[in-house]
């Protein structure tokens, strides 16, 4: 079985006795338990089967940690004959990569080459946040672009994205970190255990940086599109919502093109029921903790009137 493995000091503790009997140690034990199965879940889904080994090591409040794999290799070969390499041969150090449990050395001309903002996995991502929730998350492919807003800007992974959005890799972070609560822990220390090389540190005043904190209201997909609606029945005021259908499902949607409705309101045109409306819309999706997927419409411009009683058939603009 390979094995990835680090050290956690949990510096301050009077002496080595008072390590197992404190409860925030302990919680925080089984957090780091916490974290490093559902973050191999995460990456990996069902092809592994994580197994951790968290022990007292020599010093006063020091931990060794091992992450080993168990591998199903009946998966694992399927995603190797479809070409999906990174799951045929899922590997623990991955898993410590996309945390930021280990040191990454890097050549000058290597260190150059990042994107500016980088993060080297979700610890270091999550302290340059400290608690802030992003303005907006672009999924640029090998890499996440993670807006936080007056224009500051962080850059990841992907696999350490997929660690940030999972709910209970927070938590096993949150509950290490939570430790910290505890007045005789000073701070708690990630190091390689080979050379001795602390990978980071955390303080006090890191501990809202590790908070879950989960709106109940996300701005998901903002984006105009063009769309084909159908005009379900006439709207005699403008405040009220216009109702359509785009040939799946009913729309609600607030005209919002001015111009449009002056013509309308002129009486130079009227609209029939079944009339189709080739328009640019702008379409919000939001995810909600309560209803799941929100989404609204706006009409920011009619491009064309195919009107049911009278006009032929034209292809799309």
């Amino acid at each position: 079985m390979t094995l990835a493995v680090f050290n956690v000091d949990f510096r301050g503790l009077p002496h080595r006795e008072a390590t197992s009997a404190n409860p925030a140690v302990a919680h925080a034990v089984i957090g780091i338990d916490t974290l490093l199965t559902e973050a191999s879940k995460t990456l990996f889904g069902q092809v592994v089967e994580p197994e951790i080994d968290v022990r007292a090591g020599e010093g006063t409040g020091d931990f060794e940690v091992d992450l080993g794999f168990r591998v199903d290799a009946g998966k694992a070969r399927c995603a190797a004959l479809t070409g999906r390499g990174f799951f045929a041969n899922p590997r623990p150090e991955v898993v410590l990569k996309a945390l930021g449990f280990v040191n990454v050395d890097r050549t000058p001309e290597e260190e150059a080459a990042l994107p500016e903002g980088w993060c080297d996995g979700l610890v270091e991502l999550l302290m340059h946040l400290d608690g802030r929730c992003p303005v907006k998350v672009y999924l640029t492919g090998k890499n996440v672009d993670v807006d936080a807003g007056h224009e500051e800007r962080y850059v990841a992974s992907n696999p350490a994205y997929q660690l940030y959005k999972n709910r209970r890799v927070r938590q096993g972070l949150q509950a290490l970190a939570d430790a910290l609560r505890n007045n005789e822990i000073a701070e708690i220390a990630v190091s390689e255990r080979d050379t001795g090389r602390e990978v980071f540190v955390l303080k006090a005043s890191h501990i809202n940086a590790f908070a879950l904190s989960e709106p109940d209201d996300v701005l998901l997909v903002e984006k105009v599109q063009t769309m084909a609606l159908t005009l379900n029945a006439p709207v005699f005021r403008n405040t009220e919502y216009w109702f359509f259908n785009n040939g799946l499902q009913n729309v609600k949607a607030r005209m919002c093109d001015k111009n449009f409705l002056s013509v309308i309101d002129s009486g130079i045109f009227e609209l029939q029921p079944g009339d189709v409306l080739v328009a640019n819309v702008l379409v919000k999706t939001h995810h909600t903790r309560e209803a799941g997927l929100v989404s609204t419409y706006e009409v920011v411009g009619v491009l064309d009137t195919r009107r049911a009683a009278t006009d032929i058939l034209v292809p799309g603009i």
